[in-house]
C-alpha cells in the first residue's frame, strides 16, 4: 500500500465517522480510527504506526481544504488527537450529495462512505473507498 492508499482510507474514515456524528463536535484519536486488519500481523504494529501519521496529515489536509474543523489538536506529533472535530458546512454538503455515478435510491455519498468505511478490512474495499473519496473531491 503506499500513500494514496492510506490516504483515501483516512479519508474514509474520518469523514464517515464526522459525518455519523453530525453536529455534534468530536476528539478523533488517529490510533482509533483503525486496526490495520487488512495486513498480516507481522506488519500490523509497524504499519499502524505509519497510518496514524499518515491519517493526522489527512486530518490537518482535511481542515487546510475546508472540508473538516477541529479546535484543537495534541500528540507527540501534534497530529494524534483532534479536538472539537466536525465536518464544515462544505464537508456536509459534499457528503450529502448522490453523484450519477455512485447513485443508489435515496443514499448520499456520506451514507455509502459510512458503509464503506465499515467494511475497509475486507477485500476489495479499496477500490470502492478511493471511488467515493474522489467523489468527495469533485
Amino acid at each position: 500500500m503506499d500513500n494514496i492508499d492510506d490516504f483515501n482510507r483516512g479519508c474514509a474514515l474520518i469523514l464517515a465517522r464526522l459525518y455519523a456524528a453530525f453536529p455534534v463536535p468530536q476528539v478523533l484519536r488517529m490510533a482509533d480510527l483503525d486496526e490495520c486488519l487488512d495486513m498480516p500481523e507481522d506488519l500490523r504494529l509497524s504499519r499502524r504506526q505509519q497510518r496514524i501519521a499518515l491519517y493526522g496529515a489527512t486530518m490537518q489536509f482535511l481542515a487546510d481544504e475546508g472540508y473538516v474543523t477541529f479546535a484543537s489538536k495534541a500528540g507527540p506529533g501534534q497530529g494524534e488527537v483532534f479536538s472539537g472535530a466536525r465536518l464544515s458546512a462544505k464537508g456536509l454538503a459534499q457528503l450529502s450529495k448522490t453523484p450519477e455515478a455512485l447513485r443508489a435510491p435515496g443514499r448520499t455519498l456520506g451514507e455509502r462512505l459510512a458503509e464503506s468505511a465499515g467494511k475497509i478490512a475486507e477485500q476489495g474495499a479499496a477500490d470502492a473507498i478511493k471511488a467515493l473519496v474522489a467523489a468527495v473531491f469533485s
